[in-house]
């Protein structure tokens, strides 16, 4: 392992899932991942696996994220016949290259150098490319994804010149070549992938998506969105600022469509909050959450008021309207939750408040 030291920082979702793709490949190649995350959005790899090893494992995981029941998708001694693949016409030698590019950073293709101060700046990371010829230069094409994208000749209106105007410098071609990796299925044709303005924090909020959805493919994306946020404040020591908390989003990629989900600010600083999360999982009723997220606060109260009268009336639980939708209507559940819900209240009306004043 040559001693190289890249840092990588946050910038449109599409890098920003690349770099988070490029991170599960390296824990695949035993790596430490999460040692590699800043708690200033940043990341940071001083040192690279063996060129083959990061190409196996990122075959591998292409083969598990790509591959289905009638086609099994793998660039493994692939020479060609890769043009209907997701990344189109790649083949191991030129993704190899790539990887070359990115784990060393003295690597220069001497065929593409010429003389002169012609420079571009890379559309992903913002570095500079120079001394390179024009035709030499990697554009945003089908080889990074033939779903989302298109080949340069069918839509010339969309290029400067003739050209396609969003530039990839070296460090970047195999990077967005893991985009597709940290992608969550949601169901056959729509895929999820947190963004966020830190590495660490979208680390976390997808491995904690993943968590979620392994446990039900049914649940609705506020939903999945407001538990990863919940599992983050509870299980990960980190204060978040309020541009982070501002610029939280999911990115729903559902065929050759994006589309962008976000929960309003003033939920996501709740949920963010570790003893509220903690209060909510605690309850262990989804009702409860649901009205959370609706911004429904007052229910709280309702719900206590009515487990109060509950437990003096002796009523029948499922003969109430509020009660009756609860998971657990025994005379302990209850009596436990009426204990949890003050202080939830409490909690929740503090922290919306302090926001106001703020």
């Amino acid at each position: 392992m040559g001693e190289i030291g890249i840092r990588f920082y946050p910038s449109n979702w599409l890098y920003n899932a690349g770099v988070i793709g490029f991170l599960k490949v390296l824990e695949r190649c035993g790596e430490n991942a999460e040692a590699l995350l800043n708690n200033d959005g940043s990341m940071i790899i001083r040192h690279f696996p063996e060129l083959s090893q990061i190409f196996d494992n990122w075959d591998e995981l292409t083969l598990e994220k790509l591959s289905s029941a009638k086609k099994k998708v793998s660039y493994k001694n692939k020479k060609g016949g890769t043009q209907k693949y997701y990344y189109a016409n790649q083949t191991e030698k030129s993704i190899s290259e790539r990887i070359q590019k990115l784990i060393n950073k003295d690597c220069k293709d001497k065929k593409t150098m010429m003389k002169g101060n012609i420079s571009f700046m890379c559309s992903f990371c913002g570095g500079k490319i120079s001394n390179i010829k024009i035709s030499k230069l990697s554009t945003l094409s089908q080889g990074f994804s033939n779903v989302l994208l298109t080949a340069e000749k069918t839509f010339p209106n969309s290029y400067w010149n003739n050209r396609a105007d969003v530039f990839i410098c070296p460090k970047c071609e195999f990077i967005l070549l893991c985009h597709h990796i940290p992608l969550i299925r949601v169901t056959k044709e729509r895929e999820i992938f947190i963004n966020a303005p830190s590495f660490k924090i979208m680390w976390y909020l997808n491995k904690f998506a993943e968590k979620v959805l392994s446990k039900s493919k049914q649940y609705e994306l506020r939903k999945i969105l407001a538990l990863s946020l919940m599992e983050f404040a509870q299980k990960v020591s980190m204060t978040l600022g309020a541009w982070s908390m501002m610029n939280i989003d999911m990115i729903v990629k559902q065929g050759t469509k994006i589309d962008y989900f976000s929960l309003p600010y003033e939920l996501s600083c709740i949920l963010l909050q570790k003893e509220i999360a903690n209060l909510i999982s605690e309850t262990n009723e989804p009702f409860i959450l649901e009205n959370i997220l609706k911004g429904n606060f007052s229910y709280l109260l309702n719900l206590l008021h009515r487990i109060m009268r509950y437990s003096v009336t002796g009523s029948n639980a499922l003969d109430d309207e509020y009660l009756s939708v609860l998971k657990n209507r025994d005379s302990f559940s209850l009596k436990r939750l009426s204990k949890i819900l003050p202080e939830l209240y409490v909690k929740i009306n503090s922290a919306v408040n302090k926001e106001v004043t703020i």
